[in-house]
């Protein structure tokens, strides 16, 4: 099973916050964690944020990153193109989605397409999680 981690997802592997643990239980049990490479600097934007809101401290923020930048190595990375685009344009149209909501299921659509494995979508986003389910992805 590959687990597909939108960027809500993905902070809960590292930063404690809730539904860390489900997020973590769901990451033990897959084959292989898949995400696309927007996800890459959303990370290093929520981490910022947290950083400087106080909620996580200058120590924290660094090993949360190098823990980050190990996992991204081991990370299938769904890449944009111009057809990958296109279609999540018209996720925000179908289904009310912010852009990088839409870039994120578009994403986890097509890579569940290629895949010879079964995809699971994880968002902490309900409405995301409800447009992925309209869409015929699994989620948990």
């Amino acid at each position: 099973m590959i687990l597909y981690l939108d960027t809500s997802s993905l902070v809960k592997v590292f930063v404690d916050e809730p539904g860390s643990q489900e997020v973590r239980a769901l990451v033990s049990q897959t084959d292989g964690i898949a995400t696309s490479i927007v996800a890459y600097v959303e990370m290093w934007s929520a981490l910022s944020r947290k950083l400087r809101s106080g909620e996580i401290q200058r120590a924290e923020y660094q090993a949360y990153l190098d823990q980050f930048e190990h996992y991204w190595r081991i990370t299938t990375v769904v890449t944009l193109s111009e057809q990958l685009v296109a279609s999540a344009a018209r996720l925000t149209e179908r289904h009310g989605l912010r852009a990088l909501d839409a870039i994120h299921l578009a994403s986890a659509a097509s890579l569940a397409r290629w895949s010879r494995e079964p995809l699971i979508f994880s968002s902490a986003d309900a409405a995301q999680l409800a447009a992925a389910g309209r869409q015929g992805l699994t989620t948990p």
